[in-house]
């Protein structure tokens, strides 16, 4: 190849008029030419004769790198350590060491973690972040579950890639031990890469098990405060929830499943701006979060943007169409909008998805009622019920079916229980008032109404009925009272 470069050249040279090959400046222009020619093609040339072996190797790397993200978890997703937990001589005696104590704290916090990642209304993605962020190991099973896969002739192993991976992101270790104390009392320390951050005191009857459970969740809230909020929020601990998140936010700010927390939480005080703001800073993290699209469309929903609210379900169930939520609150807006059959298909996928879930079963009941399928809202509401026996709204509802019926018997006795569950339920109050005005029992129903009105002063069908039953009473003046009150109001429809 460089002779035939060298043959051109001096051809080109020799072909060229007497003045042209003279001429210093097109001399030093061919001889730069030539010069950047040779050295580019010894350079390709070197390639060439290297571009086998670095085919081979990029291959090998990849065919590494793909067999260690799916069979190390602990590379693609670092692990948090747990370190042997020291012990007194006396619990090693009898069988409790160091490392049966560690395995203990590292089951305890796996479980609650996969508590908490199989609860209801729990989203893939949700799931999938709380199995994974949260895998803890005890050391001995991490350096007895690694496998170690060599590529002959390569230089590459699965050990070398995790080595290097390791370096780059650091896994914390976990350590601690656990102290005799007088009283019978014990004690556990635990730290975070040698330094301590807590010590738990037991009391006089609590089991090592049950202090190394304590001491999981202030690892958790330690290493994983997200993950911490959302168990406490299942707990129905939301201030609690509330904090976590902060300091989740505060440790990680791209912690979108934090800002999405944070969402559910200030939805839950009352504050939407607050919360739309956290909810769009999550999807701007993670636009496939289907939780925050989920929460984005309830608070565009009790805004009154229908449309916007159904386009961020609809997003919630194209990014998860396992996750229930969506499918249960797109169902409720269809509802609203009179399309009951959208909403009943909802409702059927919200149930496959989630079979204990009461309300989804109340409102499916409801629109099978509305459209005059008795005997199969009745089975819907039963099984709310059943799933939820201090579930006031079915109770109600089942009431409305059973008057409807003639057993007015068992629908007062269903609208007292729902009263029962729910004092401040309007809707039970209402209907257990209309039962009473068909019976005859005016007082009894003047004081169901009466507090219908309390409750909801704004439904004018409350006052007129009142009304009546005040003329009725002779207590005219009041009647006139009731009847302009029913006149003024425009609304018609109580609260579900």
């Amino acid at each position: 190849m460089l002779d035939r470069i060298r043959r051109l050249w001096f051809s080109l040279l020799h072909t060229m008029r007497p003045q042209q090959r003279t001429n210093p400046i097109r001399k030093a222009f061919f001889k730069t030419f030539f010069a950047f020619i040779i050295s580019s093609s010894c350079l390709v040339k070197r390639c060439w004769r290297a571009f086998p072996a670095f085919i081979a190797r990029l291959i090998s790397l990849v065919a590494i790198a793909y067999v260690a993200y799916f069979f190390i978890p602990q590379i693609h997703n670092p692990p948090t350590i747990i370190d042997d937990i020291s012990v007194p001589k006396a619990f090693e005696e009898n069988g409790f060491t160091a490392t049966v104590a560690s395995e203990r704290l590292q089951d305890a916090i796996n479980s609650i973690v996969t508590e908490a990642a199989i609860s209801p209304g729990m989203s893939i993605t949700e799931m999938a972040y709380l199995r994974d962020s949260a895998t803890f190991v005890s050391n001995y099973d991490l350096e007895r579950e690694r496998p170690n896969i060599i590529v002959p002739g390569v230089g590459f192993s699965t050990e070398s890639i995790a080595s290097l991976i390791a370096f780059l992101v650091h896994a914390h270790r976990f350590s601690g031990e656990i102290v005799a104390m007088p009283g019978k009392r014990l004690s556990l320390t635990l730290r975070q890469d040698g330094k301590a951050f807590g010590t738990l005191i037991s009391g006089p009857v609590m089991s090592p098990d049950e202090l190394l459970k304590t001491g999981a969740r202030e690892i958790l809230e330690q290493q994983r405060p997200s993950i911490l909020a959302d168990i406490l929020r299942l707990e129905g601990k939301r201030d609690e929830a509330f904090a976590e998140d902060r300091k989740a936010i505060q440790i990680n700010p791209s912690d979108a499943f934090a800002h999405d927390g944070l969402g559910i939480d200030l939805d839950g005080m009352g504050k939407r701006n607050e919360a739309t703001a956290e909810y769009r800073e999550s999807l701007r993290l993670d636009p496939h979060n289907a939780s925050a699209h989920n929460g984005l469309g309830i608070i565009l929903q009790e805004e009154g943007k229908r449309d916007e609210a159904i386009a961020e379900f609809r997003n919630g169930i194209r990014l998860d169409p396992h996750y229930a939520p969506p499918h249960y609150n797109l169902g409720n807006l269809l509802r609203d909008e009179g399309k009951r059959d959208e909403a009943i298909a909802e409702y059927h996928e919200t149930l496959r998805l989630e079979t204990r879930h009461a309300p989804v079963y109340n409102n499916l009941g409801a629109v099978l009622y509305e459209e005059g399928k008795r005997d199969e809202a009745t089975a819907e509401f039963r099984e709310a019920i059943r799933l939820d026996p201090h579930y006031a709204v079915p109770h109600h509802n089942l009431g409305i079916v059973l008057r409807d019926k003639g057993r007015r018997d068992e629908a007062t006795a269903e609208f007292r229980d729902a009263i029962r569950l729910d004092p401040h339920y309007a809707p039970a109050h209402y209907n257990l008032g209309n039962t009473l005005m068909d019976e005859g029992k005016r007082d009894e129903a003047i004081a169901e109404f009466r507090e219908t009105v309390r409750l909801a002063p704004y439904y004018a069908p409350t006052h007129n009925k009142l009304g009546i039953l005040l003329d009725e009473e002779g207590k005219h003046d009041e009647a006139l009272v009731e009847y302009r009150e029913a006149r003024k109001l425009r609304s018609n429809a109580l609260p579900k």
